[in-house]
This record gives C-alpha cells, sequence and structure tokens, in this order.
C-alpha cells in the first residue's frame, strides 16, 4: 500500500492510496481510492472584551469617522488544525448570532456612535476568500442556516468597543472688535438688545468653530453702557465638549457725541387771569438721544417796573451730566453762536432765531469744545388786575379739656394766587386785631359761643381781597358719669317700687356746669317703676346730659327683692345622700353664688320655699370639712389596684372619690394625696374639697371613665315658674373608694369587727437617762395588703431622733412629734408574705428618764385608726406587744377633727374590758352631755354631735381604774 497524492493541511484535506496484491504466482493487481479528512471541531474564539477606539478621521466616510479591523478585537483564538481568520459584525438587537448578520473584515464607527457598542467578532478556520462563493461582492460574510461552506468551521464571541472622541473644538474664525457712536447704537440697536434679541447685532459677524463631532455652543452677550450711552457691548462664544472647548470674544466699543441743542423760551410779557400766570415757555431739547440734560431756572425779582406790576427775570441753565464733570461749569459761552449768528437751523423748526444754541460752538469755535452748559436770560413782565383767591382752613372750635374754654388757632389762609409773588395778611374781628401775619395765630383761653373774624389778604399788585367768617366754639367734651356700683330695693307691698335716676348717682360731673341726670337719653325720663315681674338684678344706665346738651352714661344695676313674699314664689328642694343612699348632713347648699344659703339636715334634706318666680337659678352644695372622714390605707390598696389594673373601681362615684387632686384622671399622685391625709400631714386634697356633688339625674357616657365628660356639679334653673323638688345630688366623700365615710351623725362608724390582728413585738429594755437606742418594730408571719395605727409615745420619757427604713419606708410617716404621736400608713397592691421578725421599721430614740421601754410606746387610733387588711382583704386589729406580751395601757386621745362644728370622735384605750363614761363640760363645769357604755381592751372611739354650746369645752373619761381629760373647741 502506497501513498500517491495528497494536499493537506487543510479542511477537507484528500489522500489518494493504492493497494497492490501479488500472490505467490507472481500475479500482481491493484486498487486505488480517495481518503477525505474532515476537520469538524470549530475554531476556539478568545477576544479583548473591551476595545477602545478614538475617533481619529481615518474612516471611509469622512472626518469623524474611524475604522477597526476585526483582528484587533481577538486575544488569542486559535484552531487545532490550522490559521484562524477575522470578521465582525456590528450587534443588530433585533437579530440572534450567530446567523443573520453580515460580517466585515473591519468595522467603521462615526461621531453618533460615540460610547459603548456590542460587536460579533466572528473567528473561522479557513480563509473565505480561497473558497470560491464565501464571500460577498464587498468582501463580507453572510452566514445563513445550512451553508455547508462554513458548517462546523466558525465560532464567536461578543465584544465591546469603546468609541471616544478625544479631540477637542477648535476656532477658525473669530470677528474684530468695532466702534460705532451711540447715536448709531441708539438708531439700530439699542431696541433688540434691551428685549434680549441679540441677532441684531450679526451685522459684526460671527465666529468660525470645528469639531470632528458635535460640540455645544454657547453665547451671551454683555450690555455695559451708562446713562449716556457710552461704553461696552461684549460678545462672547464657546464651543465645547467634553475634551475641551474653543473660544471667541468680540468688544463693539459704543462711543459718545455731544450735539445737542436747545431752544430758550422767548420774553413774555402778559396779563394774570383767573389768578393764573400764562405760560411763559420752557428751553425745548433736540438730538439728546445720548445726554443726561438737566434744566433749571432762577428768578430775579423787579417790583418797581414802569410798564407792568413786576418784572422777573429768569435765568435758565442747561446742564449736559454726560460732560459736566469734565468742567463744571459755563466753561465757554455762546453768546453770539446762535442760529441767527451763524445762519443755521439746529433745531429744524424752519427758523433761525437768535434762542437756539448748540453745545460745542461756543467762544471756541463753530464747532468748538462742548462744555455741557448754556445759560439764556428770559425777561417776564406781568400785569395784574385781580384780586387774590384764598381759602381759610377749618378752625377747631371744640373744648376737649377740663375748662370750659380753649386755645383757638386762626389759621394761615390758603392763596391759590399764582400770579402774586408775595401777599399781606390781616385778620379783624370780635377775637381781635392781627395784622401782616406770616403763620397761625393763637387765640388763648376762648369761651363757648361765636366769633365773627375777617381776613384780608393784600398781593403785591395792590389787590385785596376779604372773608368774613363765623368761629364756633363750642363744648365738646362729654360729662363724665359716675354710678354706684348697684342698688338692693326690696319691693312694696302693692307689687312695685319707684326708683329716681339720682339713687344711682355717684358724683357725675361736667366740665362746664350742672349735670342733668335721667334713665334714658331723655332727660325727663327721672325715674322708673319696676314690678315683681322683674324681682332679681336688673341693668340700669345713668345718663348725665350737660347744659350744651352732651350726653354720656355709665352702667349699674338695680337688684329687685321679694323678701316679704309680696309676689309669687317658687320653691327648690332636694336631697343630698352618697351612692349608697345615706343623707350628707351640713352640706352648705347655695343658690346663686351665696344669694341664698342653706345647711342639708340629718337626713340630707334641703328647702328654698321663697324664690321669686320667673327668675334664673343655680344650686350649687359645698362641703368641705373632716377630709380624714372614711379615708383609710384600704382605700389606697383599692386605689392602687385599680390603676394598675387588678381591681376596677365599680362605680363612676368611686373614681371621682379616687380623684384626690381633681385632675380628672386617677394616679398614684392622688395616692400620695390621700396617705398624706390619713398620716394627718394635710389637712385637706390639692385643689379639691372633702366632698363632690353630682346631678343625681346625669348619666355618665362612660361609666368606667367619667372624665370624659364635664359631669354637672351644679342644678341649673332658666326662668323658673314651678317649684322643683327633686333637685337631688349624689355625695361623693373624696379620698373614700369603699364607702366607709360617716355622712351625718346617726351614721355611726364603720362596723370593725376583726378577723384576727397583725402583731407588733418590741424586745423590751431598761431605758436609761441619756442614751439611745434603736427600737425595731417586728412583725409576725402573716400575708398582708396594709396597715395604718397611731403610735403614741411619752414625750416625757423618750425624744424620736429618726425613723429608719424597713418594710415601709419615708413616706409612709407622719411625725407629730410635739403631741407625742407618729401615724403610719404602708399597703401594696398584691399580698406581701412577711416572715417572723421581719423588721416592719425601727425608731432611734433617745431616753430623758429612766425608763422601762414597753412604758412608753402604744399603738392607738387617737390620729390615724388602727387597722390591718390580710391577703383575703379581711380587717385585722393591730397590736403592739414586749417580748411577746401585750403591755397595758390606758390613754385619752385628742378629738378629731378639732376645732369642729357638727360631730367629732374621741378615742381612747383601755387595758382591759370594762365599763367606761365619757362626759363633756363648758368651762363653769356644767354638764353639757354624758356617754356610758361597756367596751372591750384596747381601742374605742365615741362620735358626738348635737352638743348645747359654742367655744372651749372639757371632754373627761372615767373607767373603773383610770381618768383623763382633754380640752375641744367648737365652732358655731
Amino acid at each position: 500500500m502506497e501513498l500517491i497524492a495528497d494536499n493537506p493541511p487543510s479542511n477537507n484535506a484528500q489522500y489518494t492510496v493504492r493497494h497492490v496484491f501479488k500472490d505467490i504466482c507472481g500475479n500482481i493487481s491493484e486498487c486505488i481510492y480517495n481518503i477525505t479528512v474532515l476537520d469538524k471541531v470549530p475554531p476556539v474564539p478568545i477576544c479583548d472584551e473591551i476595545t477602545e477606539l478614538a475617533l481619529t478621521n481615518n474612516g471611509g466616510s469622512g472626518e469623524g469617522c474611524s475604522w477597526l479591523t476585526a483582528s484587533v478585537l481577538d486575544d488569542g483564538s486559535y484552531d487545532n488544525c490550522g490559521d484562524v481568520y477575522f470578521y465582525a459584525a456590528k450587534m443588530n438587537a433585533f437579530l440572534t448570532p450567530p446567523y443573520f448578520y453580515q460580517y466585515y473584515p473591519q468595522l467603521e464607527f462615526c461621531c453618533s456612535e460615540v460610547g459603548d457598542n456590542m460587536v460579533i467578532v466572528l473567528v473561522l478556520d479557513f480563509d473565505p476568500a480561497t473558497i470560491p462563493g464565501a464571500l460577498l461582492p464587498d468582501g463580507s460574510v453572510f452566514l445563513f442556516p445550512g451553508n455547508p461552506i462554513y458548517e462546523g468551521s466558525f465560532n464567536t464571541c461578543m465584544v465591546t468597543v469603546q468609541v471616544t472622541d478625544k479631540i477637542p473644538p477648535v476656532t477658525l474664525f473669530c470677528p474684530q472688535g468695532q466702534t460705532i457712536t451711540c447715536d448709531t447704537y441708539l438708531q439700530n440697536y439699542a431696541a433688540g438688545v434691551a428685549n434680549g434679541d441679540y441677532s441684531v447685532l450679526d451685522g459684526f459677524g460671527s465666529p468660525t468653530f470645528y469639531d470632528n463631532c458635535e460640540y455645544d455652543l454657547n453665547h451671551t452677550v454683555t450690555v455695559n453702557l451708562n446713562n449716556c450711552t457710552e461704553g461696552t457691548i461684549t460678545r462672547s462664544w464657546t464651543a465645547s465638549d467634553s475634551n475641551g472647548q474653543a473660544t471667541c470674544t468680540q468688544t463693539i466699543t459704543v462711543t459718545h457725541v455731544s450735539n445737542w441743542v436747545v431752544e430758550f423760551p422767548a420774553d413774555f410779557t402778559g396779563e394774570c387771569v383767573d389768578g393764573q400766570l400764562p405760560d411763559t415757555g420752557e428751553p425745548e431739547i433736540f438730538h439728546d438721544e445720548c445726554e443726561l440734560i438737566g434744566v433749571s431756572h432762577e428768578d430775579q425779582l423787579f417790583t418797581v417796573v414802569p410798564d407792568a406790576c413786576y418784572k422777573i427775570v429768569r435765568t435758565w441753565t442747561v446742564i449736559n451730566w454726560c460732560i459736566y464733570d469734565d468742567f463744571g461749569y459755563d466753561a465757554y459761552s455762546e453768546a453770539g453762536k446762535a442760529e441767527c449768528n451763524l445762519n443755521v437751523d439746529w433745531d429744524g423748526d424752519g427758523d433761525k432765531d437768535c434762542r437756539t444754541f448748540r453745545d460745542g460752538w461756543n467762544s471756541t469755535g463753530s464747532p468748538g469744545t462742548p462744555d455741557g452748559y448754556i445759560v439764556w436770560k428770559q425777561t417776564i413782565k406781568v400785569n395784574d388786575n385781580e384780586d387774590p383767591d384764598f381759602t381759610i382752613p377749618a378752625i377747631d372750635g371744640c373744648i376737649v379739656d377740663t375748662d370750659c374754654d380753649t386755645d383757638i388757632t386762626l389759621p394761615y389762609p390758603d392763596i391759590t394766587d399764582e400770579c402774586s409773588l408775595s401777599f399781606d395778611v390781616d385778620i379783624t374781628g370780635d377775637l381781635g386785631t392781627f395784622l401782616n401775619i406770616t403763620g397761625d395765630v393763637t387765640v388763648a383761653d376762648v369761651e363757648v359761643g361765636e366769633y365773627e373774624i375777617t381776613y384780608a389778604v393784600t398781593d403785591n399788585c395792590g389787590n385785596t381781597s376779604y372773608q368774613t367768617i363765623t368761629v364756633v366754639v363750642e363744648d365738646c367734651k362729654l360729662p363724665t358719669p359716675y354710678c354706684v356700683n348697684g342698688l338692693v330695693i326690696e319691693i312694696m307691698q302693692t307689687g312695685m317700687i319707684e326708683i329716681w335716676a339720682e339713687d344711682f348717682d355717684a358724683g357725675s360731673f361736667d366740665n362746664c356746669g350742672p349735670v342733668q341726670l335721667s334713665l334714658s337719653p331723655d332727660v325727663n325720663d327721672i325715674s322708673a317703676i319696676f314690678t315683681c315681674d322683674e324681682l332679681g338684678q336688673n341693668p340700669i344706665q345713668l345718663w348725665v346730659t350737660d347744659i350744651y346738651g352732651n350726653q354720656d352714661y355709665c352702667e349699674t344695676f338695680v337688684v329687685v327683692q321679694d323678701n316679704l313674699f309680696s309676689c309669687n314664689s317658687v320653691t327648690i328642694a332636694g336631697a343630698i345622700a352618697t351612692e349608697e343612699e345615706e343623707g350628707v348632713e351640713g352640706v352648705d347648699v347655695q343658690v346663686n353664688g351665696g344669694l341664698f344659703s342653706e345647711l342639708t339636715d340629718l337626713t340630707g334634706n334641703f328647702s328654698f320655699d321663697a324664690l321669686a318666680a320667673g327668675g334664673d337659678y343655680t344650686v350649687t352644695p359645698m362641703l368641705d370639712v373632716e377630709a380624714s372622714n372614711g379615708v383609710t390605707t384600704w382605700d389606697l390598696v383599692l386605689i392602687s389596684r385599680h390603676i394598675l389594673g387588678i381591681q376596677l373601681l365599680d362605680s363612676p362615684y368611686k373614681i371621682i372619690a379616687a380623684d384626690a387632686n381633681k385632675t380628672n384622671n386617677v394616679t398614684t399622685l392622688d395616692m400620695v394625696a390621700i396617705r398624706k391625709v390619713i398620716l394627718q400631714i394635710e389637712p385637706g386634697f390639692p385643689n379639691n374639697t372633702s366632698w363632690r356633688f353630682v346631678d343625681k339625674d346625669y348619666v355618665f357616657p362612660n361609666a368606667g371613665n367619667p372624665f370624659v365628660a364635664q359631669f354637672p356639679e351644679v342644678i341649673n334653673y332658666n326662668n323658673l315658674a314651678s317649684n322643683q323638688l327633686l333637685a337631688d345630688f349624689v355625695g361623693v366623700k373624696v379620698g373614700d373608694v369603699n364607702g366607709s365615710a360617716a355622712a351625718n351623725a346617726t351614721d355611726g362608724a364603720q362596723d370593725r369587727t376583726f378577723n384576727g390582728s397583725m402583731n407588733m413585738d418590741v424586745q423590751d429594755r431598761e431605758l436609761v437617762a441619756g442614751k439611745s437606742y434603736t427600737v425595731a418594730f417586728a412583725a409576725d408571719a402573716i400575708d398582708l395588703l396594709g396597715y395604718q395605727f397611731t403610735l403614741s409615745y411619752n414625750t416625757q420619757a423618750v425624744e424620736v431622733v429618726e425613723v429608719v427604713a424597713g418594710v415601709a419606708t419615708e413616706e409612709h410617716f407622719g411625725m407629730l412629734l410635739e403631741e407625742g404621736v407618729i401615724t403610719t400608713s404602708w399597703n401594696v397592691s398584691e399580698a406581701r408574705a412577711l416572715a417572723q421578725g421581719e423588721v416592719l421599721f425601727s425608731l432611734v430614740i433617745k431616753a430623758t428618764a429612766d425608763v422601762t421601754l414597753s412604758e412608753v410606746f402604744g399603738v392607738s387610733s387617737a390620729y390615724t385608726v388602727a387597722e390591718a387588711y390580710n391577703a383575703n382583704s379581711e380587717l385585722l386589729d393591730v397590736k403592739l406587744t414586749f417580748n411577746g406580751m401585750e403591755a397595758n395601757s390606758f390613754a385619752l386621745y385628742q378629738n378629731v377633727p378639732n376645732p369642729f362644728k357638727g360631730a367629732t370622735v374621741v378615742g381612747f384605750t383601755l387595758p382591759a374590758s370594762s365599763t367606761a363614761k365619757l362626759t363633756v363640760m363648758d368651762i363653769s363645769g356644767k354638764v353639757l352631755q354624758v356617754v356610758e357604755g361597756d367596751y372591750s381592751k384596747g381601742y374605742n372611739e365615741v362620735r358626738l354631735s348635737n352638743i348645747p354650746a359654742t367655744g372651749v369645752l372639757y371632754y373627761q373619761l372615767d373607767t373603773p381604774t383610770h381618768s383623763a381629760t382633754r380640752k375641744m373647741v367648737i365652732l358655731n
């Protein structure tokens, strides 16, 4: 076998093979065949991911374009069988590679493609130029589906071509600056420039710029001309792209030209007509477009003139401020250089007069040097045969001060005669003679009346005018009314009562004399009659009129009463009771702010039986005594549980009672205020009374929050025509949320049946005078919600130095040391388990005598009632033991409240159950009240009321073994 022909290495390489067969006999035969080797592995494309192409104007489409050869995008593409060849196509978003794109050996990019361009690189493993039909006539490659020429012989990659423009614009031509006169500018360009139309300046040329790509052109015009239209106009152009900019600036200089002309007015002789001087003329200016012309004149008066009344020599001065500063005065005279002298017509009016001049045509030449200053004298002669015209300003004749006269000002007249330059003014008449006045004249202390005066005005031509007027001086000050501050009158049995205007006068007066008093503007209305229809308060106007009829008034009132029931009356009655229907005794019920007042009786009832029918009435109950009534630590337990949401108060009245500081909200601040009352630190609640009262008929919109709306604490009746017997209120004892307060004398102290006791134990010891000790008050083991009591001690034996916190802290104590008393109140919202011997609090004391500790201290209800509350909300007694043994004690305590009116409570402690008698006596020893009974061991109390006396009283407690006496004070 042998290879007889080949054409490798290439795709579709062909090999010719010949086989020769020979047998043993020497016979030979052969066969020849072709082997075609096909390369079906496409080339591997490796391309530059990003290629930058700067536009350098080397493209085929002209400026702003550049060629990019496809092979530049290669970054190492290869093929397993030989060389690779490159073509490229710009990616069309609507086509899908690799088909349907036309690939070129090089691509052209232009300015419109500056930025990122997606390009597809076609990599071939053969040269299509060697394959017939592989290339299109323009040398490009087009891959269409199924073309066997390219099947398996190509691959593609996608790259980014960043087209950049790095050539900045350049200036090819910039117009040169030019100079024009201000006249030219004003005639041809000023209007357009003022309106922002700078195209009017295009005639001065425009620049030419070049850039291979597009550029932005900015054009600005800066006008810098002064008021004389002199200066510059700067035109600026800037061509810019991202690579830089080219500029061009042209300056147009506007020069000033002074060629203005003035025609002065001719001399004048004339007559005054209707007080007006005929027009004598003014200078007329021409060709002043570029100028700032100012015109002024000065007059010289001549009053002795043979052919006129007076003569004015008027010197006109015309100044061009554009060049005035060059000289500052009339440097060159125009005399002899008028139109008539030079035979010219500068102003174009067809004549060549001797009053027209041109700046610069003066003594320096024709033309000469302009100095911006031209002067001319005009002669004006005036004849005036008319009397001057004048008016007299209004004269104020009102008296407004406290005296009955005033200073009158006679004003200088307003003279409107323009023909005369000076005047003589005389005033004569009832107010005096005043000659040749030059201003206002004041006449002092003119009284009320009418005064005739005459004005005479003479002009400088001898013409005189007269006016006679009447000056009225009048009292313009109103009289001064003074009213008494209300009167109270009682209606007569006839059902009427008459009042007089003078009854309400408190000294009204006037500056000019006596006054008249009346009840209306009618001076004859001096009295009025009131009947039963006008019971109550009625407004009154007291009118005061002076001798000149001036009037003023003041307002007061008259209260018409019917105390003897001469008119019909109505009754307002009601009852005040607690939420538990217990009548509240001693409430001060007021009608109309205290106009009527009454205390509720034992059952809480009140009645007003003689109120005038038809009146408006407001019923207001008030009670602010015994803030501590019914207020205990148990209330604090209930309020704290309400605040914490553990157990809400179940009525709006209890919630109102809990609001001790009256802030329309229940907070811990209310508990602080209540505790201070329990501890006897404060006598009452802040910003609140001890009782509040709510209209019984009121329905709370939200019973759980009575403060969402203002609840009524008064009852109003308007135009009351019939009896109202159900003016009822619900009494709310502030601070008492469990209803334990005593509302009346028959409502005894609350049930104090104890379910055990809270015991406090103290280690007893012998005290030595002068030494200090710490005394710990320890509790038995118990689950406790709260407690309160009064701790009394012998002030002759010990001094209390300090309270040391334990379970209770500083805010739980009230220190009444001068009375030998410490009050305490402690509570929690959830029961606290106290350990055996846990210290509630300690006292640091100093002994002032040798004594046994158990003889010094005792627990009572003298100030703060002794009681405690266990975890089941049961009431407990409070006991103090020494070394586990209860001390025997006897004590009579100060009554609470003291002083008092109505009722008070007397407390006492017995060492054992026994009989006891409480006796109330006056200072003479007369017995006023006696209460006897059997009482238990420990603390007891007696409620006293209806004692038939006032002032200082004594009360004495007697038992079979003890006796004690104290003082009390009862108020009216």
